[in-house]
């Protein structure tokens, strides 16, 4: 709490940032937020990013799996403007979020990638069943690791030998599986770089929407299709630039190659031409000397 203190008001700042990049992905989808809206947000922490979402609707659900923390998120909270419409609330395991009530939003940040992937499924399953009709929901989850693989049986062992930060990833096809199969369509997804600038790593954010009574069925499976053809160009077109990228690589290579063995080339030739010129000193001295 202490440190905390030291930058309190830095540290409660930093969780703006996630909910304006919330508000701007709903503009750029031509959508705002409800004021009478309720919210869940998966994995508040000490709620940085809650005390900003608290003014935008009428109630936000926060939960964490840790007890403490949410008593200190309460009390470095207190004083955020409507603080009384948060509702901290302690998730043990998952059979917890069965028992909350329905929302309008579903938001998480920087949460759902410490954990496997079966539960990151499992949580997204029970969230998007619990997502109202006409509600969204904007979160991020990591979509690929380099070399990463999932085994209960390899994770369970490792789990029980170490216990420091996990790091997974859920296949983006799933995360749409799983949305589809609960009567959202996709609106936005796109690299967020939030579990770390790292080649090896790609993290998404998603913004999804459930159908209503309102929404015609057709247009609905049209936008999807339509978002769907779009992901694809869009796969095409970094593949394109992939192998544009690497025969310009492959060019390079092959210029500095050919560099390469000029130069070796022109060393060899001077080394020649200094042969014949110390042979050539050598022969005269040796002349010289005959003399």
């Amino acid at each position: 709490m202490e440190r905390i203190g030291e930058t309190r008001e830095a540290f409660l700042d930093s969780g703006r940032e996630n909910v304006d990049r919330l508000r701007a992905t709903l503009r750029r989808n031509g959508m705002g937020l409800v004021p009478g809206w309720e919210a869940l947000e998966l994995g508040c922490g000490l709620g940085r990013s809650t005390r900003w979402l608290a003014p935008l609707f009428r109630k936000v659900t926060a939960v964490d799996v840790s007890a403490s923390h949410l008593r200190l998120a309460a009390q470095l909270n207190a004083d955020a403007l409507h603080a009384e419409r948060i509702d901290w609330v302690r998730l043990r395991d998952t059979r917890d979020l069965d028992a909350l009530p329905e929302f309008d939003l579903f938001f998480s940040m920087i949460v759902l990638q410490h954990n496997p992937p079966p539960l990151i499924a499992l949580m997204l399953e029970k969230i998007a069943a619990k997502l109202r009709p006409g509600g969204v929901a904007f979160f991020q989850v990591p979509t690929y690791q380099r070399d990463y693989s999932f085994d209960i049986e390899t994770y369970l062992k490792l789990r029980a030998e170490t216990q420091g930060i996990e790091m997974h990833a859920i296949p983006q096809a799933e995360v749409f599986r799983i949305f589809r199969d609960n009567g959202c369509i996709p609106l936005e997804v796109f690299e967020d770089g939030l579990s770390g600038h790292r080649n090896n790593h790609r993290s998404n954010s998603f913004l999804f929407r459930k159908t209503d009574a309102a929404d015609d069925p057709a247009r609905a499976l049209a936008h999807a299709d339509a978002y769907a053809r779009s992901l694809q160009g869009e796969i095409a077109r970094m593949h394109a630039d992939a192998g544009r990228e690497h025969a310009a690589a492959q060019q390079a290579l092959a210029d500095a190659a050919r560099h390469a063995a000029a130069l070796e080339a022109e060393r060899e030739h001077l080394k020649q031409r200094l042969a014949l010129l110390e042979a050539s000193t050598h022969s005269k001295q040796d002349g010289r000397h005959d003399r």
